[in-house]
């Protein structure tokens, strides 16, 4: 995926909550992918929300993806959005709310970037197999 030398920008993209908790929850799944992915797999891993509520008190969502996708990596390389999405609904499935705000943030930089979207967290099809483990785990604490 490297284009013109460079290493692509990953963008760990999610809805975006009014709890701080979740958000501390998706920054630090991007920081251990960040230690996954930055030893020479991508230029940089960054956190961002597909939208947040209005205000100063919900501020700790930010950057927004509309501002992170111009600018990351200095906006020369291509990007990886890894969607931490369940399912695909009107925000990440095919030209929902995930793609045109790409394509809308893209056209006001006048970026050229390409842009690929990992598959959702639930359509994994590691994900199942997960959770029945998961559930075995709990079955030995009753």
């Amino acid at each position: 995926l490297k284009r013109n030398g460079a290493l692509p920008a990953v963008i760990l993209v999610d809805h975006g909550s009014p709890s701080p908790h979740v958000t501390a929850v998706r920054d630090a799944l991007a920081l251990r992918l960040s230690d996954s992915l930055t030893g020479g797999l991508a230029s940089c891993v960054t956190a961002a929300s597909m939208e947040r509520r209005e205000g100063p008190a919900y501020a700790f969502c930010e950057p927004l993806l509309e501002a992170a996708l111009p600018s990351v990596a200095d906006g020369q390389s291509d990007v990886v959005l890894c969607m931490l999405f369940l399912s695909p609904g009107t925000h990440a499935g095919p030209a929902g709310d995930i793609d045109q705000i790409c394509g809308a943030a893209l056209d006001k930089a006048g970026a050229s970037r390409r842009v690929f979207k990992t598959a959702l967290v639930g359509e994994l099809d590691a994900l199942v197999p997960l959770l029945e483990r998961r559930f075995n785990e709990a079955l030995t604490r009753l």
